[in-house]
């Protein structure tokens, strides 16, 4: 008997709205089918016939440390040790070709910092679309700090030749707009990379990540920027494309989304931020962005850090 298959339409409405599935709980496209929760092994059962889950992980969000001052100087200080511990245990041969994704954020500057000093002929690279920010910033920091710097340049038809590999590398879990990971990554056994650093650090640790401008001081302020920055499609644009049917159903998933966000934990609303995007759209990746670069490239990962 073949499993019936019925389009879900209040998940299709939540994608188009917040751009991705699984923001509101873990429904699919189809009806019956749900995504896993973060962190949960499933166990399959032949002689009884049930499914089990085990949740191994869950996220803890807020921060422990007031003193900014202090809560810098210890960050500094396990970032240099982690990135110490991951160099003593590479082969010399490797160390001569480490790369690092240079965007000009504070991650990559201060990644390609401590690597500067800890290995010699560090390359930076750096991708993105002509005298685009990433670009112009990442030359200049490059230049600052004496490194070699690569800029491997793509625009969005070039892109679009990866639409292909991108589905069928990653099982269908990135699109398009994730095409970029095929192109960089090639770019990396053009440049002779055998070690690369993705450069993220600090994004999860000194919070609000996401967030720039003026300070959000309620939940309808968070609430707005959240659906301004995931919303593939605005009210309007939304309401002209959709079935007439599926009108009330719009309201819907925004009332559910501003109980959402209402309802996460965090001590402040920065980390309200960063809470609500690591749980939803952060949810299907790795901690290093497409799965992609997972499939294709053995991840080192410093999983304790003793400050």
């Amino acid at each position: 008997m073949k499993y019936p298959i019925k389009l879900d339409d209040n998940a299709i409405l939540s994608y188009l709205w917040l751009g991705r599935i699984g923001v509101l709980n873990n429904q699919t496209f189809i009806e019956g089918v749900l995504l896993a929760p973060p962190g949960t092994i499933i166990t399959y059962d032949l002689k009884s016939n049930k499914l089990s889950t085990y949740k191994y992980y869950e996220l803890q969000y807020k921060a422990k440390i007031k003193d900014e001052k202090l809560a810098t100087n210890i960050i500094c200080y396990a970032l240099i040790k982690s990135i110490k511990q991951v160099l003593k245990i590479l082969p010399y041969e490797m160390k001569k070709n480490i790369c690092i994704f240079l965007s000009g954020g504070l991650d990559s500057r201060t990644i390609t910092y401590i690597l500067k000093y800890q290995v010699n002929n560090l390359k930076a690279l750096t991708f993105g679309t002509k005298k685009c920010d990433e670009i112009i910033i990442a030359s200049h920091v490059a230049k600052k700090f004496g490194v070699e710097h690569v800029i491997e340049k793509y625009d969005l038809d070039q892109l679009a030749n990866y639409a292909y590999e991108t589905i069928r590398l990653s099982d269908g879990f990135d699109i398009v707009n994730a095409a970029q990971v095929v192109h960089e990554l090639r770019m990396l056994l053009k440049n002779e990379c055998q070690i690369f650093t993705s450069g993220f650090a600090l994004d999860l640790t000194l919070g609000g990540s996401y967030i720039g401008g003026p300070i959000i001081r309620s939940v309808n302020e968070l609430y707005s920027y959240i659906l301004e920055k995931s919303s593939v499609f605005n009210h309007k644009e939304l309401m002209s494309i959709v079935d007439s049917r599926l009108k009330y159903e719009i309201l819907e998933v925004l009332r559910k989304f501003k109980k959402l966000v209402s309802l996460i934990p965090a001590d402040n609303y920065l980390n309200r931020n960063d809470t609500f995007l690591l749980y939803t759209r952060v949810r299907r990746f790795t901690l290093y962005g497409s799965i992609i670069l997972r499939n294709a490239s053995e991840e080192i990962l410093p999983n304790r850090i003793d400050c």
